[in-house]
């Protein structure tokens, strides 16, 4: 699993959802933002290698949709 995959699924596990919008990664996250910095951080280490990956799902979504639709 990449360094990404593995901070997209902590992330999961500790309540914060990490979603691009315009191109960018951000967060969603349930609880204070206290208890999430430690994450949030991580994600910031990792932001362009998470943003690679997001869009690498978005892409295999998007295939499969058309692929259904067809």
């Amino acid at each position: 699993m990449s360094d990404a995959k593995a901070v997209i699924e902590r992330a999961k596990r500790s309540g914060v959802t990490i979603k691009l919008k315009n191109g960018k990664p951000y967060a969603e996250y349930v609880g204070s933002s206290e208890d999430h910095r430690s994450t949030l951080s991580e994600v910031r280490t990792h932001k362009t290698e998470i943003i690679r990956e997001l869009e690498a799902d978005q892409s295999i979504h998007q295939l499969r949709s058309a692929m259904i639709w067809l």
